[in-house]
């Protein structure tokens, strides 16, 4: 299983811009940001401030696919296909769409990884 990211992201770039105002007090309505609330939280966390506009966007998209790997390591699918012995991987990557490159982030999770 891989988790990919990518350059340029729209989605990670609104949550970039929604980070900067204080979370709503009630949950969205809309599902696109219900969606997007738990990246905008991430985004929130973050030590951005010092990063020029699309160093943050890119810090962004490789924290998002991180904490994605590690949402779906918490599964009981891959829990149980793992306690089965099954030999299920997940990996984190982004894609760089100007070069057409992936890259690796290092958050491979593997029975016995």
């Amino acid at each position: 299983m891989v988790v990919v990211g990518h350059s340029q992201c729209g989605g990670a770039a609104a949550c970039l811009a929604a980070a900067s105002t204080p979370p709503p007090e009630e949950k969205p309505n809309v599902p696109l940001l219900r969606w997007l609330t738990p990246l905008t939280n991430l985004v929130r966390s973050l030590d951005l401030a010092s990063l020029e506009s699309a160093e943050a966007l890119s810090l962004v998209v490789k924290e998002n696919v991180r904490q994605q790997v590690q949402n779906l390591i918490k599964t009981d699918p891959i829990r149980e296909a793992w306690a089965r012995g099954e030999d299920v991987q997940i990996h984190g990557w982004v894609y760089d769409i100007p070069t057409g490159t992936l890259t690796d982030l290092g958050v491979t999770h593997a029975p016995g990884f």
